[in-house]
């Protein structure tokens, strides 16, 4: 889980072995990926997917695509989503769980393992989507590094006092030591954002008023 490995986050942040341990860092890093997929992504609950309910097709597609990745191991597949078949389209309680052979995130298809009966009233998805269609893993890897080291000062330093006083003296932290962390991974998610995929085509410029007159 995470979508940086320990190695590559210590080298990343500089954290050691004397600062935390492996266990708590992996701990860290699947909270910081936690952060990055809500970030990044857009859920959607018992959507109806296209598609025949024939007893022979078992190919259905979503309306929101690229599908993502939900559990932050970088790839899209079975497990980042849940497909249901339902035999009374009106009634939850007769949804079961229908097993997912491969998704083509890109496309937004996904292949059941079995073609649903034609009894079945309807097929539904619970999913994530992104607006990205390229992201950027080795800049998400740096991202979650960044959060990691965040949410690792924040436990570590919060505690501290932002004043410290010595007799007459006065100190004051100029900036609180997680900060420089956390800007550089709203940098660096900034830039993963902008590249946006758009699926519309382009529509011709509607004039909204008269031309002036000369």
């Amino acid at each position: 889980m995470g979508y940086v490995t320990l190695p590559e986050c210590r080298l990343f942040t500089g954290l050691t072995l004397t600062d935390i341990s492996n266990e708590d860092l992996q701990t860290f890093i699947n909270m910081a990926g936690t952060i990055i997929a809500g970030d990044l992504t857009i859920d959607v609950k018992d959507e109806e997917a296209v598609g025949d309910i024939n007893g022979t097709n078992s190919t259905f597609k979503v309306s929101n695509y690229p599908i993502a990745d939900t559990n932050t191991d970088s790839v899209v597949n079975s497990s980042d989503l849940t497909v249901y078949s339902w035999s009374d389209a009106s009634n939850p309680a007769t949804k079961s769980t229908v097993a997912v052979t491969t998704v083509y995130p890109r496309e937004g298809y996904i292949v059941l393992t079995t073609a649903p009966v034609a009894s079945i009233a309807k097929v539904t998805v619970d999913y994530a989507f992104t607006y990205e269609d390229a992201l950027s893993w080795d800049m998400i890897k740096l991202a979650c590094s960044y959060m990691t080291a965040y949410l690792y000062c924040i436990k570590k330093f919060t505690v501290l006092p932002t004043t410290v006083s010595r007799g007459p003296l006065r100190f004051q932290y100029a900036a609180k030591p997680y900060d420089e962390y956390y800007k550089k991974y709203q940098d660096i998610m900034a830039s993963v954002k902008t590249q946006m995929h758009v699926k519309k085509t382009s529509v011709d410029m509607v004039l909204k008023r008269t031309r002036m007159r000369q």
